[in-house]
């Protein structure tokens, strides 16, 4: 290989990796939604691109989410108006923009399989930028499990808050 042939495939394995070196976007997780959260046919009657304006009740309390003034956040609603699909949409913000240990806790372990097969995996499924950092569940050495899925920075552990042990186990924020 001459020395132009060696200088040139040296700059495009930089040029490929200085992309790893770019800090996250700024933006909230109404705006991470709006950009790239894909709703899922068998989960939404609405299938396709997420639309904060549809919900405009759920704008503040996603973006609460990344105040770092905020330490608590409790919602009171009524049901099926959209708290899943906001919660999914913190999730794929924290995957995507704010990686670390995370955790989410349901009722029942019962519960946190059932999510996560139920609405969980078809959101990553059909979300671009999370599909390409959760590994694939049918690889033989994946770290996607049912109840833990792996991603650049971090991971997120499922749970039921009927299972101590797990609760005590996991260091997350």
């Amino acid at each position: 290989m001459t020395s132009k042939e060696s200088r040139k495939k040296l700059n495009n394995t930089i040029k490929k990796a200085i992309c790893f070196f770019n800090p996250p976007e700024n933006i909230t997780v109404s705006e991470w939604a709006d950009k790239y959260r894909r709703l899922s046919a068998e989960n939404s009657a609405e299938a396709g691109k997420w639309k904060t304006n549809r919900t405009p009740y759920l704008k503040e309390i996603m973006d609460a989410f990344t105040d770092p003034h905020v330490n608590h956040l409790v919602i009171v609603a009524a049901s099926q108006v959209g708290k899943t699909e906001m919660l999914l949409n913190m999730l794929g913000y924290v995957i995507d923009i704010d990686p670390g240990p995370a955790m989410f806790v349901v009722p029942t372990l019962d519960n946190a399989r059932d999510f996560t097969k139920r609405r969980v995996a078809p959101a990553i499924r059909d979300t671009k930028r999370l599909k390409d950092k959760v590994s694939n569940p049918k690889t033989r050495d994946s770290s996607n499990t049912i109840l833990k899925k792996k991603y650049p920075g971090g991971m997120v552990t499922f749970t039921g808050s009927n299972s101590p042990a797990d609760l005590a186990s996991v260091p997350a924020r």
